[in-house]
């Protein structure tokens, strides 16, 4: 933080910022400062991947899949955002079948319960 005080465009800063606030949980936070990296790193696969794995934490579940195809379009070989982005299309296809079946489980699944269970 004291970095980003006197440099607020540190990008090796603001993106550990961000890092420890997904370890930690304070996904709005984290959220937050991935989008404020991105304004300087727009192209980076890692910082996309982290930003998906912040808003699947907090079920925002098309804006996860959203930024982990943008990680998988700037780097087509990032397994850990291709898994990702399977294990949730998997799971939006359960959860659109058993709404079918039963329509009272509208928006009950979520695949991922915590950040960092990829």
């Amino acid at each position: 933080k004291k970095i980003l005080e006197s440099d607020p465009g540190h990008y090796e800063a603001r993106n550990n910022l961000a890092n420890i606030y997904l370890m930690q949980g304070d996904l709005d936070r984290a959220i937050s400062e991935y989008r404020e990296v991105l304004k300087t790193r727009p192209s980076s696969a890692t910082v996309h991947f982290n930003l998906g794995l912040a808003y699947n934490g907090r079920g925002m579940l098309e804006e996860a899949r959203s930024e982990w195809r943008e990680a998988l379009r700037i780097d087509s070989m990032f397994l850990q955002a291709s898994e990702a982005l399977r294990k949730t299309e998997e799971a939006a296809q359960q959860q659109r079948e058993a709404e079918k079946k039963r329509p009272e489980n509208k928006g009950a699944a979520r695949w991922a319960q915590e950040p960092g269970e990829i």
